[in-house]
């Protein structure tokens, strides 16, 4: 009885107004939070795996090390980390939705937003995100509950759930953050190692009537398409030539080069940079309308532009990143 005490305790404060200018960044200016607004929670349960239900949704019971339980409901929107394994007996770590716990069957029952391998020298965050309302750095954000600070994204480019390049804007998208090293400020400041833009947040935006800005200019062009697997596709002579690439077309064997460090054969998905390849993107090039089309991820993975992005109405590539 104790423990579930313990539990809807939980639960109940899950949901709390926060007066505005609570927290503070160490070294910067207060981060302001407008006056009594609810702020969406996500939560780590960690413990054992003691029981697993198959049925039209596998459901894992889950015990702690003090003896709480939770059930967790393993939907297809689950992200599995490191494509954990789920199983009888596995310690894992689930993250699930504070506001949609179901305590109607005794025991606290949560559809599992992220399942993971608990790792002491790693944190698994989920939360949603704003612009910092000081730092103008790119991919400088906080998260709407004030307790982390992520500057930029680490080595590795956004990723949808599907682990495809994440090319719009990281705000108010749903994140998955992985980090290893923070500040003790709070908000806790982290570059991470991982992030992922989970399934309910993903929007594309019409790639057809999206302008196509290289290094400040907008480049003349007949413009993008989304092709069937969602794919945004972009010409690649306009860009290369806004670039400064020479463009040469081999038509024997369709080859496409860009100066003499970038090649690769329309309709195959294979991509070549200073003789390293093949290299595969998101998709293979294709020729419509007498233009030869690349994924965007191919400016961002084979030219190695620092910005590349798909968000704010147009697709912006820039070389530079400012």
């Amino acid at each position: 009885m104790k423990k579930m005490i313990t539990a809807m305790m939980v639960l109940a404060i899950s949901f709390t107004t926060i007066p505005a200018n609570t927290f503070a960044n160490e070294g910067d200016s207060i981060i302001p939070i407008s006056a009594e607004i609810q702020i969406e929670k996500f939560a780590p349960f960690t413990g054992k795996v003691i029981g697993i239900t198959q049925g039209d949704k596998q459901m894992a019971m889950v015990e702690a090390t003090d003896g709480t339980r939770m059930q967790f409901v393993i939907t297809a929107d689950t992200y599995k980390l490191a494509d954990v394994k789920i199983s009888q007996g596995s310690e894992l770590q689930f993250i699930y939705d504070l506001s949609k716990v179901d305590t109607s069957g005794g025991t606290p029952k949560a559809d599992a937003v992220v399942a993971s391998t608990p790792d002491p020298k790693e944190t698994v965050y989920v939360g949603r995100f704003t612009q910092h309302p000081v730092s103008s750095a790119l991919n400088t954000l906080v998260s709407r509950d004030n307790s982390l600070i992520i500057r930029g994204t680490g080595t590795e480019s956004p990723v949808t759930q599907d682990g495809k390049t994440f090319f719009g804007s990281l705000v108010d998208q749903k994140l998955l953050v992985v980090y290893s090293i923070a500040t003790k400020s709070l908000p806790a400041q982290t570059t991470p190692t991982k992030v992922v833009v989970l399934n309910d947040s993903v929007q594309v935006d019409n790639a057809a009537s999206m302008p196509i800005v290289v290094n400040g200019t907008v480049v003349e062009t007949t413009g993008a398409f989304t092709n069937d697997d969602n794919v945004i596709m972009v010409p690649v002579r306009p860009i290369a030539a806004a670039l400064g690439y020479e463009i040469t077309w081999e038509s024997d064997t369709k080859t496409v080069r860009l100066g003499n460090t970038i090649s690769f054969q329309v309709g195959k998905n294979e991509y070549t940079f200073a003789k390293m390849g093949p290299i595969k993107l998101h998709a293979p090039s294709v020729i419509m309308s007498e233009r030869t089309y690349v994924p965007l991820d191919f400016f961002s993975v084979i030219v190695k532009a620092e910005q590349v992005t798909a968000t704010e109405g147009h697709i912006t590539i820039n070389m530079n990143a400012q």
